[in-house]
Protein backbone atom coordinates (compact mmCIF):
# COMPACT_ATOMS: atom_id res chain seq x y z
CA UNK A 1 0.00 0.00 0.00
CA UNK A 2 3.07 2.76 0.91
CA UNK A 3 4.85 1.65 -2.75
CA UNK A 4 1.06 2.06 -4.15
CA UNK A 5 0.74 5.63 -2.13
CA UNK A 6 4.86 6.71 -3.04
CA UNK A 7 4.20 5.78 -6.60
CA UNK A 8 1.10 7.89 -6.76
CA UNK A 9 2.47 11.04 -5.31
CA UNK A 10 5.50 10.73 -7.84
CA UNK A 11 3.27 10.65 -10.55
CA UNK A 12 2.62 14.43 -9.77
CA UNK A 13 5.77 15.37 -10.73
CA UNK A 14 6.54 15.74 -15.19
CA UNK A 15 7.93 13.23 -17.15
CA UNK A 16 11.07 14.69 -17.49
CA UNK A 17 11.55 15.09 -13.97
CA UNK A 18 10.61 11.53 -13.27
CA UNK A 19 13.10 10.44 -15.56
CA UNK A 20 16.12 11.99 -13.72
CA UNK A 21 15.09 12.54 -10.17
CA UNK A 22 12.42 10.05 -9.75
CA UNK A 23 13.78 6.70 -8.38
CA UNK A 24 15.94 9.07 -5.52
CA UNK A 25 12.30 10.44 -4.35
CA UNK A 26 10.95 6.96 -4.75
CA UNK A 27 13.37 5.58 -2.33
CA UNK A 28 13.09 8.07 -0.40
CA UNK A 29 8.95 8.17 0.51
CA UNK A 30 9.17 4.43 0.63
CA UNK A 31 12.17 4.23 3.43
CA UNK A 32 10.38 7.17 6.05
CA UNK A 33 6.51 7.21 7.07
CA UNK A 34 4.70 9.02 4.86
CA UNK A 35 3.17 11.70 7.32
CA UNK A 36 0.78 14.59 6.07
CA UNK A 37 3.56 17.21 6.10
CA UNK A 38 5.62 15.03 3.72
CA UNK A 39 2.69 14.61 1.23
CA UNK A 40 1.97 18.48 1.62
CA UNK A 41 5.37 19.18 0.56
CA UNK A 42 5.27 16.45 -2.60
CA UNK A 43 1.89 18.09 -3.30
CA UNK A 44 3.14 21.17 -3.45
CA UNK A 45 6.97 20.61 -5.05
CA UNK A 46 4.65 18.54 -7.73
CA UNK A 47 2.83 21.81 -8.83
CA UNK A 48 5.74 23.91 -9.00
CA UNK A 49 7.89 21.71 -11.25
CA UNK A 50 4.41 20.88 -13.60
CA UNK A 51 4.35 24.95 -13.81
CA UNK A 52 7.59 25.68 -14.87
CA UNK A 53 8.21 23.13 -16.98
CA UNK A 54 4.48 23.68 -18.42
CA UNK A 55 4.46 24.55 -22.00
CA UNK A 56 3.14 28.06 -22.57
CA UNK A 57 -0.08 27.50 -24.43
CA UNK A 58 -0.78 25.75 -21.23
CA UNK A 59 -0.79 28.14 -18.96
CA UNK A 60 -2.38 30.80 -20.86
CA UNK A 61 -4.96 28.56 -21.93
CA UNK A 62 -5.90 26.76 -18.44
CA UNK A 63 -6.32 30.56 -16.85
CA UNK A 64 -8.26 31.05 -20.50
CA UNK A 65 -10.14 28.34 -19.33
CA UNK A 66 -10.85 29.26 -15.52
CA UNK A 67 -12.06 32.95 -16.84
CA UNK A 68 -14.66 31.69 -19.18
CA UNK A 69 -15.57 29.49 -16.11
CA UNK A 70 -16.16 32.12 -14.15
CA UNK A 71 -17.82 34.85 -16.67
CA UNK A 72 -19.74 31.84 -17.48
CA UNK A 73 -21.14 31.25 -13.54
CA UNK A 74 -21.24 34.70 -12.35
CA UNK A 75 -23.66 35.50 -15.73
CA UNK A 76 -25.80 32.84 -14.51
CA UNK A 77 -25.55 34.00 -10.76
CA UNK A 78 -25.90 37.50 -10.94
CA UNK A 79 -25.44 38.98 -14.48
CA UNK A 80 -25.25 42.65 -14.68
CA UNK A 81 -28.35 44.91 -15.07
CA UNK A 82 -27.05 46.01 -18.55
CA UNK A 83 -24.57 45.56 -21.06
CA UNK A 84 -21.29 48.06 -20.61
CA UNK A 85 -18.30 47.55 -22.23
CA UNK A 86 -16.88 45.17 -20.03
CA UNK A 87 -19.69 42.75 -19.93
CA UNK A 88 -19.67 42.82 -24.13
CA UNK A 89 -15.78 42.11 -23.72
CA UNK A 90 -15.73 39.42 -21.52
CA UNK A 91 -18.82 37.93 -23.42
CA UNK A 92 -17.06 38.23 -26.82
CA UNK A 93 -13.51 37.76 -25.49
CA UNK A 94 -12.34 34.85 -28.27
CA UNK A 95 -13.33 37.91 -31.20
CA UNK A 96 -11.68 40.46 -29.54
CA UNK A 97 -8.65 42.49 -30.17
CA UNK A 98 -7.28 41.85 -26.95
CA UNK A 99 -7.61 37.89 -27.73
CA UNK A 100 -5.92 38.29 -30.74
CA UNK A 101 -2.78 40.23 -28.95
CA UNK A 102 -2.83 37.30 -26.65
CA UNK A 103 -2.57 34.85 -29.37
CA UNK A 104 0.40 36.28 -30.72
CA UNK A 105 1.89 36.91 -27.70
CA UNK A 106 1.76 33.24 -26.61
CA UNK A 107 3.18 32.50 -30.43
CA UNK A 108 6.15 34.99 -29.69
CA UNK A 109 6.59 33.24 -26.24
CA UNK A 110 6.41 29.48 -27.66
CA UNK A 111 8.70 30.15 -30.48
CA UNK A 112 11.46 31.92 -28.32
CA UNK A 113 11.31 29.29 -25.95
CA UNK A 114 11.45 26.27 -28.14
CA UNK A 115 12.29 27.33 -31.47
CA UNK A 116 11.44 24.98 -34.24
CA UNK A 117 9.04 25.26 -36.98
CA UNK A 118 6.48 28.20 -36.88
CA UNK A 119 3.80 25.11 -37.27
CA UNK A 120 4.84 24.79 -33.17
CA UNK A 121 3.19 28.50 -32.13
CA UNK A 122 0.17 28.11 -34.62
CA UNK A 123 -0.49 24.73 -32.56
CA UNK A 124 0.07 26.68 -29.44
CA UNK A 125 -2.43 29.38 -30.33
CA UNK A 126 -4.96 27.03 -31.42
CA UNK A 127 -4.61 24.79 -27.69
CA UNK A 128 -5.37 28.02 -26.29
CA UNK A 129 -8.13 28.95 -28.06
CA UNK A 130 -9.51 25.04 -27.44
CA UNK A 131 -9.21 25.49 -23.69
CA UNK A 132 -10.49 28.27 -23.54
CA UNK A 133 -14.17 27.38 -25.50
CA UNK A 134 -14.26 24.55 -23.83
CA UNK A 135 -17.14 26.42 -21.50
CA UNK A 136 -18.54 28.32 -24.11
CA UNK A 137 -19.14 24.64 -25.80
CA UNK A 138 -20.59 23.13 -22.62
CA UNK A 139 -22.74 25.96 -22.35
CA UNK A 140 -24.30 24.97 -26.03
CA UNK A 141 -24.92 21.78 -24.83
CA UNK A 142 -26.96 22.42 -21.92
CA UNK A 143 -28.67 24.85 -23.98
CA UNK A 144 -28.96 22.45 -26.71
CA UNK A 145 -30.70 19.54 -24.50
CA UNK A 146 -32.98 22.45 -22.82
CA UNK A 147 -30.97 22.32 -19.43
CA UNK A 148 -30.15 26.14 -19.51
CA UNK A 149 -31.76 28.51 -20.98
CA UNK A 150 -30.85 31.60 -22.56
CA UNK A 151 -32.34 35.59 -21.76
CA UNK A 152 -31.53 37.73 -25.24
CA UNK A 153 -31.55 41.40 -23.89
CA UNK A 154 -31.11 44.30 -25.97
CA UNK A 155 -30.08 48.31 -25.75
CA UNK A 156 -32.15 49.65 -22.77
CA UNK A 157 -33.48 46.40 -21.32
CA UNK A 158 -32.35 45.10 -17.83
CA UNK A 159 -31.78 41.92 -16.68
CA UNK A 160 -33.13 39.67 -14.59
CA UNK A 161 -31.50 38.20 -11.22
CA UNK A 162 -31.13 34.73 -10.68
CA UNK A 163 -34.57 34.82 -8.24
CA UNK A 164 -36.34 35.73 -11.61
CA UNK A 165 -34.95 33.24 -13.91
CA UNK A 166 -32.89 30.50 -12.31
CA UNK A 167 -30.69 28.30 -14.59
CA UNK A 168 -30.98 30.70 -17.41
CA UNK A 169 -27.38 32.14 -19.44
CA UNK A 170 -28.52 36.15 -19.82
CA UNK A 171 -26.72 37.10 -23.68
CA UNK A 172 -26.61 40.94 -24.58
CA UNK A 173 -27.63 41.50 -27.90
CA UNK A 174 -26.01 45.22 -27.75
CA UNK A 175 -22.92 43.98 -30.09
CA UNK A 176 -23.88 41.91 -32.85
CA UNK A 177 -21.30 38.83 -33.09
CA UNK A 178 -21.43 36.08 -36.26
CA UNK A 179 -19.29 34.73 -38.78
CA UNK A 180 -21.83 35.07 -40.96
CA UNK A 181 -23.20 38.36 -42.08
CA UNK A 182 -25.85 39.13 -43.96
CA UNK A 183 -26.35 42.47 -45.73
CA UNK A 184 -29.86 42.07 -46.86
CA UNK A 185 -32.06 39.31 -44.81
CA UNK A 186 -34.84 39.93 -47.00
CA UNK A 187 -32.96 39.31 -50.46
CA UNK A 188 -31.51 36.38 -48.77
CA UNK A 189 -33.56 34.44 -47.06
CA UNK A 190 -32.02 31.36 -46.83
CA UNK A 191 -28.53 33.07 -45.70
CA UNK A 192 -30.47 34.46 -42.94
CA UNK A 193 -32.18 31.38 -41.51
CA UNK A 194 -28.50 29.32 -41.23
CA UNK A 195 -27.46 32.69 -39.70
CA UNK A 196 -30.27 32.43 -37.15
CA UNK A 197 -29.22 28.63 -36.29
CA UNK A 198 -25.48 28.61 -36.56
CA UNK A 199 -24.91 31.97 -34.82
CA UNK A 200 -25.31 32.88 -31.03
CA UNK A 201 -27.23 33.46 -29.29
CA UNK A 202 -28.56 30.04 -30.69
CA UNK A 203 -27.40 27.03 -29.04
CA UNK A 204 -25.68 25.61 -31.61
CA UNK A 205 -24.28 28.46 -33.08
CA UNK A 206 -22.86 29.19 -29.11
CA UNK A 207 -21.56 25.39 -29.35
CA UNK A 208 -19.72 25.69 -32.55
CA UNK A 209 -18.70 29.71 -32.32
CA UNK A 210 -15.10 28.27 -30.40
CA UNK A 211 -14.43 25.61 -32.90
CA UNK A 212 -15.01 28.51 -36.09
CA UNK A 213 -11.98 30.53 -34.51
CA UNK A 214 -9.65 27.53 -34.32
CA UNK A 215 -8.24 28.08 -37.93
CA UNK A 216 -8.10 31.97 -37.24
CA UNK A 217 -5.97 31.30 -33.98
CA UNK A 218 -3.59 29.10 -35.36
CA UNK A 219 -2.59 31.77 -38.10
CA UNK A 220 -2.46 34.29 -35.20
CA UNK A 221 -0.17 31.84 -33.89
CA UNK A 222 2.25 31.62 -36.83
CA UNK A 223 1.94 35.31 -36.76
CA UNK A 224 3.07 35.37 -33.07
CA UNK A 225 5.97 32.78 -33.82
CA UNK A 226 7.41 35.12 -36.75
CA UNK A 227 7.87 37.39 -34.66
CA UNK A 228 9.53 35.29 -32.25
CA UNK A 229 11.84 34.11 -34.57
CA UNK A 230 12.48 37.60 -35.16
CA UNK A 231 13.38 38.56 -32.03
CA UNK A 232 15.31 35.91 -31.99
CA UNK A 233 17.98 36.43 -35.26
CA UNK A 234 18.48 40.15 -33.24
CA UNK A 235 19.72 38.39 -30.44
CA UNK A 236 22.34 36.31 -32.11
CA UNK A 237 25.39 37.21 -31.85
CA UNK A 238 26.86 38.09 -35.56
CA UNK A 239 29.86 35.63 -36.33
CA UNK A 240 33.28 36.87 -37.20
Amino acid sequence: MKDWVARTLLRLYPAPWRREYGPELLDMLTARPLTAGIVTDILQNGLRQRLRLAEPSSLVGLAMLLIATVGFALNIAAPSPDADESILLRQHLLGSNLYILLLIGCGVWTHLRYGGELSQAGLAALKITFLAGIPVMLAGILMLFGILRIAVIGPGEAATTFQQHGFTYTYYSAQSYCWLRVADPAAHPLARAIQLTMCPPSPLGVFISPLLMLPASWLWGLVGGSLGRWIACGQRPLST
